[in-house]
């Protein structure tokens, strides 16, 4: 800043990626992908403008929500630091996809399957997540993730090399979330 402050403030990356206004006043989500910088631009108002409606050029700043933070709006200050999202250290799925805002359980893959598959789900919270097998007759044959786990999108191979071809169940769980699929084994 010309005078010389500096000012740091930390923002939950839900609070900024859940909702915005978009020019048409609809509420539209912010999605984020690892590496993107967050979406919207930040400036300073020390609540100029109470002297009527021209006084607005003499505003040092204001927040505001824009899909891109390159869109040109306010320019003060001259000098922003963005903070990257993510790390290299896990990457539970693909680094591209954006960060789900619902719970959901996919459609295991291959299936029919013989003997390995793949289930998919994604979190739109961090929590302890449990994912199990059933047989027909309601009795626990495999446990694949029993675990805290990050928001995000999830991949998990499970080999029923070991189990009778049929029908089979699985449950996800996390929070107030469950849902369940139904998959079959041929051998």
């Amino acid at each position: 800043f010309p005078s010389g402050y500096v000012i740091e403030a930390k923002i939950k990356l839900n609070d900024l990626a859940t909702l915005r206004k978009s020019k048409d006043m609809a509420l539209d989500k912010i999605y984020v992908k690892k590496g993107y910088k967050i979406p919207f631009d930040i400036v300073i108002n020390d609540n100029d403008g109470a002297n009527g409606p021209e006084d607005w050029r003499n505003r040092e700043g204001m927040i505001s929500w824009g899909p891109f933070n390159n869109d040109g709006g306010w320019q003060y200050p001259q000098n922003l630091m963005y903070t990257w999202l993510g790390n290299d250290d896990v990457v539970p799925t693909d680094v591209e996809e954006t960060l789900p805002f619902t719970y959901s359980l996919e459609q295991n893959y291959p299936n029919p399957f013989n003997p390995t598959t793949q289930i998919k789900y994604s979190l739109a919270q961090a929590g302890v997540v449990t994912l199990r097998v059933y047989d027909v007759l309601g009795r626990q044959v495999a446990e694949l993730v029993n675990k805290h786990q990050e928001a995000g999108n999830y991949t998990v191979n499970f080999d029923a090399s070991r189990l009778s071809s049929g029908v089979y169940f699985y449950k996800i769980e996390s929070g107030s979330f469950n849902s369940v699929k139904k998959m079959m084994l041929v051998k």
